[in-house]
């Protein structure tokens, strides 16, 4: 307090807020920042499967993965947990990194018909 005369710091004194303990109770709610984790398969069946395993094949972690890329660590995550697909160039990093080759849904449905 800036100003406080002597008698102010001492009515504050009084209050002995430095000696209480103040609880409370953690609400449960979606954690912040929590590490996607995914587990790691024999026989990968979708995409992030098939990135997390040749990553760890190729003795890679995220963070490193992802500066090669020129992408943030949550991005790789979030691609392995299946969370979100690779989009624009970086789809065909991908799909180089995983060794195949990756169509997109416009080659797919002309195809089709």
């Amino acid at each position: 307090m800036l100003g406080a005369t002597r008698a102010q710091h001492g009515a504050l004194e009084l209050l002995g807020i430095c000696e209480r303990t103040i609880r409370a109770r953690r609400v449960d709610g979606p954690r912040l920042r929590r590490r996607i984790r995914t587990t790691l398969v024999e026989a990968p069946k979708t995409l992030g499967q098939h990135i997390h395993r040749r990553r760890v094949d190729a003795g890679l972690r995220q963070w490193e993965l992802a500066s090669q890329w020129g992408v943030c660590r949550s991005m790789v995550g979030a691609w392995e947990a299946d969370h979100y697909q690779p989009q624009g160039e970086m789809r065909a990093k991908v799909a180089a990194f995983v060794g195949f080759e990756l169509g997109n849904a416009k080659e797919k449905d002309s195809t089709a018909g």
